[in-house]
């Protein structure tokens, strides 16, 4: 695991302030958004009028995704101020988006958080040109679909969410293996409840089961993917942003500062997605509680200056991240597109504190 040089861990320091929980806060937070979420979920199904139904079907899934922030800061220790309550709730509001608590402690906490912008340990780990043009068609097809709008869900559910969050797989270690099995036993009896409930309330309101299961599950549960893997993707993708080939490279080369994108949204997205965009501080201090991240963002950005890697989330600068960052050259510091033709040059600044230069990517 790479080490935290002195600067970078001075400015975490600094975040120390932050990190403090408040448990009335937690328990608001996760009931307004897990109430939120059941009043959608009847929403979908009860109303006579289509266009009531999908609307709420749409909210439903929002809520997944605002409750899964929720569950992402439990598994951190950061949401509520004891263990119990962090795996308890933590649990209950990961469940709607179906996945493994125990896994994503694994798969975010140990192996994103210390080496974030690795190949093949993160989501969206982009193909090298020469990798790409070794694969056959059909995965050559997949990868160009999957970095698009329309392929960002199916990107989540194939690539991470089956491979990596629900089922363990033999890469957990046996010390966690017993929780992990337990908490997909807790997944597939909250799917099956889930599920004759929906129909159940669909039978009541003269709805048909698949109607009722449809807007009551799949649309929510589609949509919660999609807004899952366009977050994840703007968080670390970014023609500013590097990625690396393995764990060294990255411990050589970056900190997490240089790693992660602050996708400047504006105030009503914040409140409604529960501060995620506010990711640089997140990264530096992974204890910090979502209702406080918003202010250790603005200190991070005080401290950082235009050292800070940032957007402001209009649709031209969104389309340009998504029409340069298709393959990345991991030796040159390179996007490319799909013909291997150099799209972007990204620049390796040198760590904070670090006396010796590292080269800008070309």
């Amino acid at each position: 695991m790479p080490k935290r040089n002195e600067a970078e861990l001075a400015l975490a320091a600094t975040l120390d302030r932050y990190a403090k929980s408040s448990n009335s806060k937690a328990a608001l937070i996760f009931s307004w958004h897990f109430g939120l979420y059941l009043i959608a979920i009847v929403g979908a199904i009860a109303p006579e009028h289509l266009p009531l139904r999908l609307l709420c079907a749409a909210l439903a899934g929002i809520q997944i995704s605002s409750l899964f922030v929720i569950a992402h800061d439990c598994a951190h220790g950061a949401f509520f101020g004891t263990r119990t309550a962090n795996g308890i709730f933590g649990r209950l509001a990961m469940l709607p988006a179906l996945h493994n608590f125990s896994m994503w402690r694994l798969v975010h906490n140990r192996w994103h958080h210390a080496t974030p912008n690795v190949r093949g340990l993160n989501s969206w780990s982009p193909m090298s040109p020469a990798e790409f043009h070794a694969a056959p068609l059909w995965r050559q097809m997949l990868e160009r679909f999957y970095r698009t709008p329309a392929g960002f869900p199916i990107y989540y559910i194939i690539e991470r969410w089956l491979s990596y969050k629900l089922l363990p797989g033999p890469s957990i270690p046996a010390s966690m293996r017993r929780a992990a099995w337990r908490d997909f036993a807790l997944i597939i009896l909250f799917l099956s409840f889930w599920l004759a409930a929906c129909a159940a309330l669909g039978a009541a309101t003269g709805r048909t089961w698949a109607a009722s299961i449809g807007l009551g599950f799949a649309v929510p549960f589609l949509l919660w993917n999609f807004l899952m893997a366009q977050t994840v993707y703007l968080q670390h993708t970014s023609p500013a942003i590097p990625w690396f080939a393995d764990e060294q490279a990255f411990g050589e080369q970056a900190g997490q500062q240089d790693v992660t994108m602050h996708v400047q949204m504006p105030r009503w997205y914040g409140f409604i997605s529960n501060e995620i965009m506010e990711h640089t501080a997140h990264h530096l201090h992974p204890k910090i509680p979502l209702y406080n991240l918003r202010a250790a963002q603005q200190a991070v950005a005080e401290q950082l200056g235009d050292r800070l890697v940032r957007v402001a989330p209009s649709p031209s600068a969104i389309l340009r991240v998504l029409r340069v960052c298709k393959l990345y050259d991991y030796k040159r510091h390179c996007w490319c597109d799909f013909s291997g033709r150099v799209s972007a040059w990204v620049p390796i600044s040198p760590r904070p504190g670090d006396t010796g230069q590292a080269g800008q990517g070309r």
